[in-house]
């Protein structure tokens, strides 16, 4: 099951639209659908919407509204799923460490690395991976309470690791190669939006033979003029010229930084459920979409 939160919907109330008469209609026709199907009132589904407590669970051809704690609200049948096939995403961004490819291995022994210049001993990587995703000065601050000379001086011990051996223990989820050429197949813009330093990345996807599906790189700076997801979704989109067309554009991503960054640029988000982030985190930070694997995230796609 794929549960969307309603977000879609707000967004596409509130999303820039350049035909506002279409955006108009559908959401006017999804307002009449329910009511014709079921008992609801407007009002009520109106209300649902307001306070962000409406859920969706799609079917083959049911829609199932449910509140926050998944109790069923009512059902709605479509001939087509209105929310999910509106907005034709064109150009995915896409994070890296815990999305495209399985990183712990080489970010956590690097974090272990790092900490051990400092007395820290940590014999469970498990521990570690709090710091998949994040900036690394961020996360030597928060969780070990680093000054900024410490987490300076920390993520330069880190990169002694990761820049030999931990950049190459990595591996790639299954199905990525695939479903990437499939997106590639349908015209869409490939994009790497990732707080991992720029030049970092393009090794990585040199190395796992994943350049050839980018149509743009995009990564953090290590001068920290870039380092927060956000300011990687910008440079990404002003790179690519697409300030104009946010409407078409999807982060996707397995950390709460994907989706708080996407929001800030305001472009719809995806968290995925298989990387490192949990459905608590993504959910409270706004994901318009939470999905299990490739196959979900095929369909919120379209």
């Amino acid at each position: 099951m794929i549960f969307l939160p309603i977000y879609p919907i707000r967004s596409l109330i509130n999303r820039p639209c350049k035909d506002t008469h279409k955006k108009r209609k559908i959401v006017n026709k999804l307002y009449l659908r329910v009511i014709l199907h079921t008992s609801v009132s407007k009002k009520k589904f109106q209300q649902a919407i307001t306070n962000n407590n409406l859920y969706v669970t799609v079917g083959c051809k049911i829609v199932y509204f449910l509140d926050r704690s998944k109790n069923f609200l009512f059902i709605c049948a479509f001939k087509k799923v209105l929310v999910l096939h509106y907005m034709k995403y064109t150009h995915l961004l896409f994070d890296l460490d815990g999305t495209l490819t399985d990183s712990m291995p080489g970010i956590t022994r690097s974090v272990q690395y790092a900490l051990k210049h400092f007395g820290i001993e940590v014999e469970d990587l498990a521990q570690l991976r709090p710091f998949i995703g994040p900036p690394l000065k961020d996360s030597f601050r928060e969780i070990y309470r680093f000054t900024q000379e410490q987490a300076t001086l920390a993520t330069a011990k880190y990169h002694e690791y990761f820049s030999t051996k931990g950049i190459f223990e990595n591996a790639v989820y299954p199905r990525i190669k695939d479903f990437l050429q499939q997106q590639k197949n349908e015209n869409r813009s490939v994009l790497l939006a990732t707080s991992k330093p720029e030049i970092l990345a393009k090794q990585i996807l040199d190395h796992f033979e994943l350049t050839p599906y980018f149509d743009f790189i995009g990564g953090a700076t290590f001068d920290d003029s870039r380092s927060y997801k956000k300011d990687v979704i910008h440079y990404v989109l002003e790179t690519c010229h697409l300030n104009n067309r946010l409407d078409e554009c999807i982060m996707i991503g397995d950390r709460k930084h994907d989706i708080e960054g996407a929001k800030a640029n305001c472009i719809a988000s995806v968290g995925v459920l298989y990387g490192y982030g949990s459905h608590e985190e993504l959910s409270q930070a706004g994901a318009d979409y939470l999905v299990n694997d490739l196959t979900e995230l095929q369909t919120i796609l379209g």
